[in-house]
């Protein structure tokens, strides 16, 4: 994609780990330019958030066939965000 170096860095940690916090916290161990972290956290956020509907519309259509659990298992890789509301304790 032709990224330089530090925002290749910085969206690899942010995506690898937890999102935007993670880019934030390695951006001072670069000591990179703000732009730079500034469009790694917005690619990770974008991303992010894109991939948690694909997956919903994924399961919807049948692409994906996972029960509920399953399901969060697979995208808590991707987002610990959206994990709340999708899994629910057995009653």
């Amino acid at each position: 994609m032709k990224l330089d170096r530090d925002t290749a860095l910085l969206t690899a940690a942010g995506s690898a780990i937890c999102g935007a916090t993670a880019v934030l916290a390695f951006e001072s161990t670069l000591q990179s330019e703000p732009h730079k972290s500034a469009m790694a956290v917005g690619s990770v956020v974008l991303f992010d958030t894109l991939s948690m509907f694909l997956y919903l519309l994924a399961l919807h259509l049948g692409w994906l066939h996972l029960d509920r659990w399953a399901l969060a298992c697979f995208s808590a890789a991707r987002s610990t965000k959206w994990r709340r509301w999708w899994v629910r304790p057995a009653m």
